[in-house]
């Protein structure tokens, strides 16, 4: 480091420079910094630490940087600073003074105290004694007090005589080593001078403990010294002149020091980002979007090394959050500089970069690993650790590949919210593990244009052709940019599914090698089903652009793509040559006529509005431009030629039809309602109209459809939602209703028109935009669902528990209470009609859901049905609303029906009590569900088996048990159905109800988690119901609907044949630990014909029977004999002490005692007389008599012999149908093999005398052996 020495010379102003030089050199000034800054600590270490080598001193010269050390300071204009290169004399001048105070001569005061620069020793406050110059001296109180100014220091004290010394003589001639400075063309920003806030910051910077400062020497030609002081430790060099700037308590004219800017923000910057090699791919998550062609990604690579980022910053910062030291805190921000920030929204510390500087104290930082911007606090951010530094930005800048912003397909100069709002959607689809994946197509500068795909667990598709084919965008080469690969995805097998809205055909450009069969979405428009098929229209009138919108009565519209350019054509060559063949000679107002515009060289179609025939001038309007002429000759008309006149214009006048104004009799509207309607018309670049009625006076009538988009949350479809300006009106209370010419809820169709004769009917477009999507198809025949609802004609409502609908249910609830919870009802002259798709509150939560109108009465209230709840339920008027939300979703429930059962009932309708009692076993339980595609249609599905999970009850079984049902396959001629009751039958107005399937009910829909608790006792429904307790039993299989008819119908036989039951071969059960039960079982001998029903198959050939008959002794007296022995023995029956596997007990099931056994390691009971396993239930258990040991087992375990499962047959089939071929049939069971563990070989034949599973054998799902 260059320095300037002096020899005991007093300091001389010859050595400074004029003070215009100060601006010019400052860059010189600077010129060493990095020398300056990396040598402090040397300097610091041999100078100051280090015992002084020669007398000399340093001076302070402009344009080099020294270290100094901040001695005194009073203001930032006003403050001392010594040369850390002076520090070794500082210590000699102080070490000879204190020597000689000490000494005989100056231990002495003086005696008379000058006030001339004399440099005398001085004894501070703290009894330090130092150099010092008296400045003044006044008498206070008889005593004489002197004003010192301490020269090597800088600071002041007011002392008396006694502490005032002479100096030795080797010190005097030493000039001031302390330098009186101020901050250069640093002005404060009070007119008043510093503030306190000023005096607190600069006193806090100038005063820390830690850390090296440094001095830049800008101006040494004034009273003091102009300086800037840097700080530095060891993060990045403080400008304490900068900072007082920044943070609004200074100003400055000219001077800012570039160079330390550059250097500061050189020593903070980050590596370059990322850049991925082109024509690869990479699966990236997104960061940031902007917009199609501006966003943010990083590479699910990066992700484990931004949580190491996130560790690290999370460990630094946190502490920071309180802790204000200057060693954390920014305060001089430069652009381009790296920092950690903290985040507004979560108050996460993230790395980050200043872009901009906006006004004091605030900061536009931009997140460099997510790719987002924000303007924070000054005291937000903090320095960059070092080690942060080196790791590059992580979030990649991105652009679309070769798409340009449009509104349904129209090149436009912006990205349309719509179009963001359909980027976010294709890219955050909601299905299990999505990954994007990145096809790197160019790297421009610092973007990376690519070609993104949505691969799921579902499918794989473009999102820059789907931007396209969607309208939103535009493309200049449609194959540029697809990705070639192989597609490497099996081939899935599509069912054949039935023709609706919703297993629409995406038809994809024929090269893009990722074309797909589009699954459902619950966003998409195409969702909306057209009842007219042939009719190819998406949207629910004509799309047009607005040119002036007047009032309601007054706007004009202009055709999406609308050009005249085709039309001048031919109109140029049509009257080249026929300008005076084609004049006319008397001209009217609304003539139509041919006209040339000079301005613009072309023929155009005009309107004559006003007539001159003074003057013979015309005004003329050009219908095709929208333009109006003033004083146009009328020499210059020509007729309009009859093939010009039939081309259609593109510029329409219309008004919305059916609307009156509210509130003004003379049918004007007010301003403003038309500047409301001019303000809410001006946000939507793009309309729809459709025209209700025919021309009013060259005005068209019909309505204008606006389409809104409300940008998406995290995980959430797109809300998309159509809005009716007519309605807008009328719900604003700007409008009303004029119902005079609506009949049958449908408007006239007038549609003839030369100029303009694009229409669709109202009751079309309500079809479109106002009603529910039909629920979505299930693409699963197992699945889980909630019961909602049970109709009265047993049609059970499902919701179906996929990881979709649950989300989307709380969506639509959550939209819905947020749209309505304030709403107004609707005026009183509102119609509404039958069929009307409306929002409705339901009355016992006040909640409001999606329902359509199914009837209204005569008081005025309505039936309406909850489409996603299947419920039907009476509403007033002022329970609904017409605005329709959420129409892009479909219902959230299916209808079924149980295919495999039916009403015990001679009508084969489910009377009031069944279906009181089914609604209270299902509605409000999940369950688990399986369909029967082959029975199933467009609108409801054939439920093949229905599973209460939560008490794992078998329904259609149960229903059979307890009689209220029986199954499909067993003949009625059989079953004893029951008398049709009038009053247990509810009356249906089929009428009013075909389309839904639905009737209406008073009662009210129970939904919910719990139901009805039954007690301790249990709850006994009908002659055999089930029997619930606390306990909860559960039932494994169920009785045979035969089994409680077999055993309590008293038959007419003797006591002879009832007693022959104990001369029957017996032998005793063997457990599975080999020991003895008590209870006997049949031996059925070779050849030994007995009869019996099915009661349980175990597998394709082996099965449990019930035994009936042995050797024409019919069993139901004795059975009938042994459940009156246990009625009246085991009601008095102590508990059962302990369960030991292979017990002999009895348990109470289904409101009965039954015999069982204890299997399954004391899990279950074996219910011995029925060949089932029930849940095993302590309370439910006592010990089994010894009275009813006498009684064998009256079910037997069989094997079919001589056949055997078929080679293509599965087992479950085999098993299903070999079910519906025995059960409910009486057998006659020929023994043919002995017993071989307790399972007899044996022969089934019906009462024909035929094989009873001969189907099977002919089917060959059973086959010889």
């Amino acid at each position: 480091m260059l320095s300037c020495y002096s020899n005991y010379s007093a300091f001389s102003g010859n050595t400074t420079s004029a003070s215009g030089d100060a601006a010019a050199s400052s860059n010189d000034a600077t010129t060493n910094s990095d020398n300056a800054f990396a040598a402090s600590d040397s300097i610091s270490t041999s100078i100051v630490d280090s015992p002084p080598q020669s007398q000399v001193i340093k001076e302070i010269v402009r344009s080099k940087i020294e270290p100094v050390i901040v001695s005194h300071i009073n203001s930032p204009s006003d403050f001392y600073l010594q040369l850390v290169a002076n520090k070794a004399v500082l210590y000699m001048v102080d070490d000879n003074v204190n020597k000689h105070v000490k000494s005989e001569d100056g231990a002495v005061p003086v005696d008379h105290v000058e006030m001339d620069n004399t440099v005398y020793a001085v004894q501070t406050s703290t009894n330090e004694w130092h150099r010092g110059v008296v400045l003044h001296s006044y008498n206070e109180d008889g005593k004489d007090l002197f004003r010192v100014h301490f020269i090597d220091y800088g600071f002041m004290e007011i002392l008396t005589a006694d502490r005032i010394r002479s100096v030795p003589s080797s010190v005097v001639s030493i000039p001031s080593l302390a330098y009186n400075c101020a901050f250069y063309d640093l002005k404060p920003k009070s007119t008043t001078g510093w503030s306190n806030e000023a005096y607190i910051l600069f006193s806090d910077l100038m005063l820390v403990k830690t850390g090296s400062f440094f001095v830049y020497p800008l101006n040494l030609n004034g009273q003091r010294i102009e300086v800037d002081v840097v700080w530095k430790e060891e993060n990045y060099p403080l400008s304490i002149r900068d900072a007082m700037f920044f943070l609004g308590f200074g100003s400055y004219e000219y001077y800012v020091n570039k160079t330390l800017h550059e250097q500061l923000v050189k020593m903070i910057t980050l590596p370059d980002s990322l850049k991925l090699e082109e024509k690869e791919r990479y699966p990236v998550v997104l960061c940031h979007v902007i917009s199609p062609t501006e966003f943010y990604l990083r590479t699910t690579d990066d992700t484990a090394q931004l949580e190491e980022v996130m560790d690290a910053l999370k460990t630094i910062y946190t502490p920071t959050a309180k802790n204000t030291h200057k060693s954390y805190l920014l305060y001089t921000p430069q652009i381009g500089m790296a920092v950690a920030a903290r985040y507004s929204l979560d108050g996460v510390w993230y790395r980050a970069k200043i872009t901009s500087l906006p006004e004091s104290r605030l900061v536009t930082v931009f997140y460099i690993d997510f790719g987002n911007s924000e303007t924070l606090p000054w005291n937000e951010l903090r320095v960059l650790d070092k080690e942060l530094i080196k790791t590059p930005p992580l979030a990649i800048k991105a652009s679309l590949a070769d798409v340009y912003p449009a509104v349904d397909g129209i090149e436009s100069t912006k990205w349309s919210d719509n179009a963001y709002a359909a980027f976010l959607k294709f890219s955050k689809i909601d299905y299990a593990e999505d990954n994007l994946i990145a096809f790197i197509h160019e790297v421009d500068g610092d973007t990376h244009k690519i070609v993104l795909y949505n691969h799921t667990s579902r499918t794989e598709f473009c999102l820059n052709s789907q931007l396209v084919s969607q309208g939103y965008a535009t493309t200049v080469d449609p194959g540029l940019c697809v990705f070639k690969k192989k597609n490497i995805r099996k081939q899935m097998k599509l069912p054949v599914l039935h023709v609706n809205c919703r297993n629409k055909e995406v038809i994809l450009p024929n090269d893009d090698p990722l074309s797909f069969i589009k699954q459902r979405s619950v966003t998409e428009n195409e969702n909306h089903d057209w009842k007219n098929k042939d009719n190819k229209k998406k949207f629910p009138g004509v799309p047009m652009t607005i040119i002036k919108v007047v009032s309601p009565d007054e706007i004009i519209l202009k055709k999406m793509n609308y050009n005249t350019e085709k039309l001048t054509g031919n109109m140029n060559k049509v009257y080249a040559n026929k300008k005076k063949k084609t004049q006319k000679l008397v001209w009217k107002i609304n003539d139509l006529c041919a006209i040339f515009i000079n301005k613009y060289g072309n023929w155009y179609r005009g309107k004559i509005l006003n007539i001159d025939l003074i003057k013979q001038l015309v005004t003329v309007y050009l219908y095709d431009l929208n333009e109006t002429i003033d004083k146009i000759s009328i020499k210059s008309l020509h007729i309009l030629e009859e093939n010009c006149a039939k081309e259609k214009c593109g510029i329409l006048h219309c008004g919305l039809y059916n609307l009156v104004p509210l509130g003004a009799s003379n049918g004007i509207w007010p301003k403003f309602t038309c500047d409301r309607l001019i303000e809410k018309l001006k946000k939507y670049p793009l309309v729809y109209f459709s025209r209700m009625n025919a021309k009013e006076q060259d005005i068209a009538l019909g309505d204008i459809w606006v389409r809104e988009i409300k940008m998406p949350r995290a995980l959430e479809p797109l809300h998309e939602r159509w809005i009716s300006m007519s309605r807008f009106m009328i719900e604003q209370g700007f409008a009303l209703n004029n119902k005079q010419d609506k009949k049958d809820g449908g408007y006239s169709d007038s549609q003839s028109e030369s100029e303009f004769n694009y229409s669709i009917e109202t009751i079309e477009n309500d079809k479109f935009v106002n009603c529910w999507l039909p629920p979505a198809c299930l693409d699963k025949s197992e699945f889980n669902a909630v019961v909602t609802n049970v109709d009265m004609e047993c049609h059970i409502y499902l919701q179906n528990m996929d990881n979709e609908t649950p989300q989307l249910l709380q969506l639509v609830s959550n939209e819905l209470n947020e749209m309505f919870s304030n709403s107004q009802p609707e005026p009183f002259n509102m119609q509404w009609s039958e069929g009307q798709s409306v929002i409705v509150q339901y009355h016992l939560d006040n909640m409001w859901y999606r329902g359509t109108i199914l009837k209204k009465d005569e008081n005025g209230e309505f039936s309406v049905l909850f489409n996603d709840y299947g419920n039907v339920e009476t509403c007033t008027h002022e329970k609904l609303r017409s605005t329709l939300y959420m129409t892009d979703v479909p219902q959230l429930c299916v209808k079924g029906y149980f295919s495999t059962i039916l009403p015990i009932t001679k009508s084969g309708k489910w009377p009031l009590p069944s279906l009181d009692f089914i609604h209270y076993l299902l509605v409000g339980k999940t369950c688990k569900i399986t369909i029967d595609k082959s029975l199933t249609t467009d609108d409801i599905y054939a439920i093949k088996f229905m599973k209460e999970i939560q008490d794992h009850i078998d329904v259609c079984q149960y229903l059979v048990t307890n009689k209220f049902a029986f199954f499909e396959y067993v003949s009625s001629s059989i079953i004893d159905l029951v008398p049709d009751d009038e009053n247990n039958f509810h009356a249906t107005d089929d009428s009013n109800y075909d389309d839904y399937g639905q009737t209406n009910d008073d009662s009210e829909q129970t939904n919910g988690d719990g139901g009805q608790t039954n007690g301790d006792g249990g709850q006994t429904n009908g002659d055999g119901g089930q029997t619930n307790d606390d306990d909860g039993q559960t039932y494994v299989e169920y009785e045979s609907i035969f089994d409680n008819a077999t055993m309590m119908t008293t038959y007419s036989v003797d006591d002879e044949q009832g007693n022959n039951v104990s001369t029957l071969n017996t032998s005793a059960v063997m457990l599975d630990d080999g020991e003895e039960s008590d209870y006997l079982k049949f031996c059925l001998e070779v050849n030994e014909v007995i009869e019996g029903t099915m009661c349980r198959i175990n597998g394709p050939t082996s099965f449990t029977l019930m035994i009936t008959k042995i050797g024409g002794a019919d069993f139901s007296v004795a059975k009938n004999q042994m459940y009156n022995m246990i009625y009246d023995k085991c009601g008095t029956l102590p508990p059962l002490d302990h369960v030991v596997p292979g017990r002999a007990v009895v348990v109470f099931h289904n409101g009965l005692w039954k015999r069982g056994i204890i299997e399954n390691g004391g899990n279950s009971v074996l219910l011995v007389d029925f060949g089932i396993s029930i849940k095993l239930i302590k309370k439910n258990l006592r010990p089994c008599p010894a009275e009813l040991f006498q009684f064998p087992m009256f079910t037997i375990d069989c094997q079919l012999v001589n056949v055997r499962l078929g080679d293509d047959a599965y087992a479950k089939d085999v098993v299903d149908k070999l079910s519906k071929t025995l059960r409910g049939i009486n057998l006659k069971i020929v023994g043919i093999s002995e017993s071989d563990n307790d399972v007899v070989g044996v022969e089934l034949y019906n009462s024909k005398e035929e094989i009873a599973y001969q189907p099977l054998i002919d089917a060959k799902l059973l086959i010889p052996a």
